[in-house]
């Protein structure tokens, strides 16, 4: 697979990357983002030093992305509840079974054949 080469410009520096085509715009949405709460924590907070910033966006990323997986696996296990209780409400009513029909004809069972087969 083919990757594209990115020049993604963070803070005050350029990072040079190679990505997969799919992935480019994931990269520079996530570089925007960091870029934007690197304005945002300098308005906010009056910090100019480059290291602190980037260590708050660090963190608030981290923070986010774990509330993301608390909810995710809140979501699972409430999804895992529903079923659970469909499937016991279901053992619970009489659901009649297919009935199989029978065919009136009569299934074809193939004679045994022997061959022998000679190569000269």
């Amino acid at each position: 697979m083919d990757l594209l080469s990115v020049r993604l410009k963070i803070g005050d520096r350029e990072y040079p990357m190679k990505v997969k085509p799919d992935e480019e715009e994931r990269v520079r949405t996530a570089g925007k983002y960091i870029n934007d709460q690197l304005k945002s924590y300098r308005e906010k907070f009056g910090i100019d030093d480059k290291e602190d910033l980037l260590a708050m966006v660090a963190f608030d990323c981290m923070v986010n992305k774990l509330k993301g997986e608390e909810s995710s696996g809140a979501i699972d296990s409430s999804t895992e509840d529903k079923i659970r209780a469909i499937e016991a409400k279901l053992k619970g009513m009489d659901v009649p079974k297919p009935h199989k029909k029978k065919s009136k004809l009569k299934s074809y069972q193939p004679s045994p054949v022997s061959l022998s087969l000679s190569l000269s």
